[in-house]
């Protein structure tokens, strides 16, 4: 499922660029103007954005908490979702840029 599926046609026209995009990782730059719209449907589609720790019996939780830790991890302005689609298991990490206009979409499908 790549992110022009999983975030429909309205804000797939807010992805700037798509950098990776293979079977089990997808990274991409979207514009910062639809990340209101883009949490929202990610909420609604993968469950709230993730923080605390690992360990909390929450199985899809702690694997998107691992799998942000092994990359980079997340900081307080950046976002982590973990959830399953369709019987796919997605992780995403949403990186705000410095510029705040743009955000790097990293998506794990585990």
């Amino acid at each position: 499922m790549n992110m022009e599926t999983l975030i429909g046609e309205n804000l797939s026209t807010s992805i700037k660029k798509v950098r990776i995009n293979n079977d089990k990782y997808e990274e991409l730059i979207f514009l910062n103007k639809e990340s209101t719209n883009l949490h929202d449907f990610l909420s609604q589609k993968l469950g709230s954005a993730i923080n605390g720790n690992p360990n909390d019996g929450n199985v899809m939780r702690d694997t998107a908490i691992e799998i942000a830790n092994s990359n980079g991890g997340i900081d307080d302005d950046q976002f982590l979702y973990g959830g399953e689609i369709e019987s796919t298991k997605i992780v995403l990490m949403i990186w705000p840029w410095q510029d705040n206009e743009h955000l790097t979409i990293k998506k794990f499908i585990v």
